[in-house]
Parts: structure tokens; sequence; C-alpha cells
């Protein structure tokens, strides 16, 4: 794959890492050179990146944004809450959706508050995560957040 080719096409959202070969390309079997930006439980291929944060908002309540970059201008953004589990991942909830969209620049920043009981998944310590939908844009895993909620 010829990285110019690569960049023309991703844009400046396009991150490139891993070492290039002398002739431009990428040695595919490198498992550190990839196209994707990589950060912690958070792996973001070309069309889509998404982070999700959480905050107590007091009473019980919580702040649940995602905030992301698409390669898609002006779609529709839709986010899923997940809880990570061993044998089986369970559906929180949803947000975002037909009233979320990415600006014309492709970025997009999603919230709403829940209850704790939305949040707490499991016995024990919680470990939840989000599916980012865009249309156009493709989905994306975000960040996993490990807490007591």
């Amino acid at each position: 794959m010829n990285i110019r080719k690569t960049l023309a096409t991703l844009g400046a959202a396009g991150v490139v890492l891993g070492a290039g070969l002398a002739d431009g390309t990428l040695d595919a079997a490198a498992p550190s050179a990839t196209l994707a930006t990589v950060t912690e439980h958070q792996i973001t291929f070309a069309g889509t990146t998404a982070t999700l944060y959480i905050s107590y908002a007091g009473n019980g309540y919580y702040n649940v944004v995602v905030d992301g970059r698409s390669s898609a201008a002006n779609a529709t953004v839709g986010v899923r809450v997940k809880g990570d589990d061993e044998w089986f991942d369970d559906s929180l909830f949803s947000f975002g959706g037909g009233y979320s969209h990415t600006d014309p620049w492709g970025n997009f920043n999603v919230a709403t508050t829940a209850p704790s009981s939305k949040l707490n998944e499991d016995w024990g310590q919680d470990e939840i995560y989000a599916i980012v939908e865009v249309s156009g844009g493709g989905s994306v895993r975000t960040n996993t957040i490990t807490g007591y909620f």
C-alpha cells in the first residue's frame, strides 16, 4: 500500500504508525505497521474515532459523553453503551441517533445523562464502553471506562 496515496485518501484525519519501507510502502506483516491511531483500549481505523467519558453529575446521575471525528460530514451519529463482561456484553442503553450529527468537518460530541442504575452493569466493578455508529463513516468501539457506578 503506498503511503502517499493512503494519506491523500485519509486526509488530515489519517495517522500512520509503524515503520515504512524504503520504497514508500508499509510492511503489512509487521505488527506495528498499520494505518490506525492507538490509545489505551481504543483502536481507531481510518473512518471514525471516538472516546467515551463518564463523570458524576450529582444526585445519582452521570454525564456520558462521546467525542469523536469521522470521515463522514453532516452524518447521523448513534451511540450504544455496553457493559464489558467475560461471557456476554450487556446492552445498557442508546442515545444520539437521528438527533445527533457530525459537523461539516466530521467532528461530533454526543452526550446524555444516565442514572447510576443504567451504568451499574454487574456485581463489583463495572466496565463500560460504547459502540459509535456514523452513517457513511462506519462504527467503532470506544475506550473502556472502569468504575463503581
